[in-house]
């Protein structure tokens, strides 16, 4: 009887590691058009934020058809497939999904509104982990001298960053978005505190986004 039970927990062991390690696969779906979204671009305000209209408002950029959403009709019918989307681009009318059966793969190919796809990403994705916990803030920065900047001054000084700094220019009121594969002590530096991140989405990279 104990050599039984013994067998089956090694058997629901090898089963749990076969679905730890179960490989993933993530496709990049290119679409034909963005198809037909509910707004135009004499409705930005239903699809950006205030802010991005002040900003393009002061750079001269009007809001175009390349700036619509995609159709959320294509985005629930890649999802009825069975798919999971991970990102999307309505710039370049893109559309990241992960599959965890390949089957899907003929599905998605014969979906009316999709151009190409092609494979991006293979692998085991990591387990869940919380982000940036029990942070304590570092003293900020209030004079723009060599020593103020550290090691980093030389990085700095390449694109004459000090300068602005020198010249009133910190940032501060503006969204920045950080695209990197991770950051050493993310957890103890004074920008990466929970107060000034505004979002963060880790796929296969970490993003931030923060207001100074």
């Amino acid at each position: 009887m104990k050599s039984g039970s013994l067998f089956l927990v090694f058997i629901l062991f090898l089963s749990v590691e076969t679905l730890q390690s179960q490989e993933t696969r993530m496709y990049r779906l290119h679409l034909k058009d963005k198809g037909n979204p509910p707004f135009t671009p004499a409705n930005s305000g239903d699809f950006l934020s205030q802010k991005s209209i002040e900003r393009r408002m002061r750079q001269g950029l009007p809001v175009d058809y390349i700036d619509l959403p995609l159709d959320p009709a294509y985005l629930d019918e890649i999802l009825n497939t069975g798919a999971t989307i991970r990102t999307y681009s309505k710039w370049v009318n893109t559309v990241v999904v992960q599959l965890a059966d390949l089957q899907i793969l003929s599905i998605l190919e014969n979906l009316s509104f999709v151009d190409t796809l092609y494979c991006v990403w293979k692998g085991t994705l990591p387990v869940k982990t919380g982000v940036f916990t029990n942070i304590t803030p570092e003293p900020e920065i209030r004079q723009n001298t060599i020593n103020s900047y550290g090691a980093g001054f030389t990085q700095i000084a390449l694109n004459n960053g000090h300068l602005l700094h020198n010249a009133g220019f910190r940032g501060k009121g503006k969204s920045i978005a950080v695209l990197d594969a991770g950051f050493i002590n993310a957890g103890k530096v004074y920008f990466f505190n929970q107060e000034r991140i505004k979002e963060v989405k880790n796929f296969d990279q970490s993003f931030f986004a923060f207001t100074a």
